[in-house]
């Protein structure tokens, strides 16, 4: 008996409907499985003041507005979680302070360490540093088998005033420090700030952009006024092993290849490592400007930097409110407010990024979202998502909880085959004013399953397939066919690329079938079979090609 290959496509959480079997022929599923997400949100875990074995917070600490993942420091198989609370009052008014969150998979918090102007080996600070303003997990740089953390402190004061500082933290695996070495205007090989230059409020690790075997780093200075008030800048570090700086490269209004500001633009808002985006070999960067007035007032851009090995740019997409395919966005909405790369979530073998909007007004005021941009190889957007106050099993939001200040990959927390995400409100109000709120978000895993069936061979040609309509329905398509004198049918699903690798048999020449998770623009095509005998496929359909009747070949 000849095996025909079926593939299709499913929820990871439905999946199990389809698996006991319904047709007439056996049918047995294998057990790889082809994950990936389209931007649908599983579950969300709120981390607060309230949070069991969570952070300890006071009234305008601003909890969130900093968050990382720290890859799994106490080594227990579970990627651990860092937070800022940019303005806790330990030790004297607005020092900051970061909390390291042990994990669990669901989302729930194991223990919680404290670094603080009273920690051991910790920061040394002044009132107003807002140590905890930008947090990064930068590897483990010192070469010591754990990963160790970079803080920003914005507002610290060493050199002249507001000119910031970043504190290199090399870590123990009980969240304790071992030493400290602090960035800043007095840094041998350093940056080169001025007061107001808000160095630190951004801070990444960029990989090792030079291939000299440390890893680098990238701080953003929103204040810079480089060509203009308040521009903003980026410092591209070049490390060594020991927290020290080998040599620094600023990228700025002037910069060749480079991002082009206006006045109070405020690019190096956020910072983010975005891997190889154009497979050059070399890891690309994404700088936030949360007050570009594109479209309109601080509507917000994110600057999409190729890069060079020595820290020079080779080239510079923009991804703003004009941007194809790109976000939707409003004045005031502070689009760029935060950046990361998710992984390849769409699994199409490219980054995709999500990007915050803390003024966005979905379901209330300044209740904020988050963009999650599937992204092609040059820099323009595939597609795009919106996570927000709104979105089916998201995060539930407050007017002013400013839901987008910072974001961070976790990696795959709950072990089901997706990356999630973590996303910082500060000023939430769960427990007192602004003591501000972490979300977990838990995103929706789907894959393909494949199945064999049993068919047998006849020798009757088949017609070919003459009716075919699309309906949306429940969260994917519902497919109606007519097919005249073959025995079943062949279904073919695109899957975005312009390949057909999901497939479906049915034992009837005509009749429905229910498409979970098939999008309207996602094409169709059918063929009838008799035995080994098949007809040539129909020609692609779509729903957005057909909206209403029925496609006849």
């Amino acid at each position: 008996m000849p095996k025909n290959r079926i593939v299709l496509i499913l929820s990871a959480y439905t999946a199990c409907v389809l698996c006991s079997g319904s047709l007439s022929n056996p049918v047995y599923a294998s057990t790889k499985k082809h994950f990936y997400n389209n931007g649908e949100v599983l579950s969300t875990v709120e981390i607060n003041d309230g949070t069991a074995n969570g952070p300890l917070l006071d009234n305008t600490d601003y909890f969130g507005v900093a968050v990382a993942n720290i890859g799994d420091l106490n080594n227990d198989g579970v990627q651990d979680l860092s937070a800022g609370s940019a303005f806790d009052d330990n030790g004297g008014t607005s020092r900051g302070a970061v909390h390291i969150h042990f994990m669990n998979k669901d989302g729930s918090i194991k223990s919680t360490v404290e670094i603080n102007d009273s920690t051991e080996n910790g920061p040394v600070l002044s009132d107003a540093d807002t140590y905890g303003f930008s947090i990064a997990n930068i590897g483990d740089l010192n070469n010591d088998g754990i990963q160790d953390l970079a803080v920003g402190a914005q507002y610290d004061d060493a050199g002249g005033t507001d000119r910031g500082t970043v504190h290199i933290h090399f870590m123990n695996r009980d969240g304790s420090v071992k030493s400290t070495v602090e960035i800043n205007d007095t840094t041998a090989n350093g940056p080169d700030l001025l007061d107001n230059d808000f160095y630190g409020r951004s801070v990444s690790n960029i990989g090792d952009l030079d291939s000299d075997g440390t890893q680098d780093l990238a701080v953003g200075a929103r204040g810079d006024d480089n060509g203009g008030s308040s521009r903003g800048a980026v410092h591209i570090h070049f490390m060594n092993k020991d927290g020290s700086i080998k040599s620094t490269v600023e990228i700025n209004d002037s910069t060749e290849n480079g991002p082009v500001l206006s006045d109070t633009d405020t690019y190096g808002f956020s910072i983010a490592n975005i891997g190889d985006l154009n497979n050059d070999g070399i890891q690309d960067v994404a700088v936030g400007g949360n007050l570009d007035d594109t479209g309109g007032s601080n509507r917000g851009t994110v600057h999409i930097h190729f890069m060079n090995r020595d820290g020079s740019v080779k080239s510079t997409v923009e991804i703003n409110n004009g941007t194809t395919n790109g976000p939707q966005l409003s004045d005031l909405d502070g689009y760029g407010a935060s950046v990361v790369t998710l992984g390849d979530l769409n699994n199409d073998e490219i980054q995709d990024l999500a990007v915050g909007a803390t003024g966005d007004d979905n379901g209330g005021t300044n209740r904020g979202a988050l963009h999650i941009h599937f992204m092609n190889r040059d820099g323009s957007v595939k597609s795009t998502t919106e996570i927000n106050d709104s979105t089916v099993n998201g995060p539930v939001l407050s007017d002013s909880d400013a839901f987008g200040i910072s974001v961070s990959d976790p990696g795959d927390l709950n072990d089901d085959g997706i990356h999630d995400i973590v996303i910082g409100a500060w000023y939430d109000d769960n427990g007192g004013t602004d003591r501000g709120a972490v979300h977990i978000i838990f995103m929706k895993p789907f894959y393909t399953l494949t199945f064999l069936k049993d068919t047998s061979c006849k020798d009757r040609e088949p017609e070919e397939t003459t009716w075919i309509q699309l309906e949306p329905k429940d969260n994917g398509m519902y497919l109606t066919w007519t097919q005249y004198d073959s025995q079943h049918v062949k279904i073919r699903i695109d899957d975005g690329t312009g390949s057909y690798p999901w497939e479906i048999a049915k034992s009837k020449n005509d009749g429905h079938e229910f498409l979970p998770n098939v999008a309207s623009w996602q094409k169709i095509k059918l063929r009838g079979v008799n035995g080994c005998r098949e007809g040539d496929f129909s020609e692609e359909v779509s729903y957005s090609s057909y909206p209403s009747g029925w496609y006849n070949n």
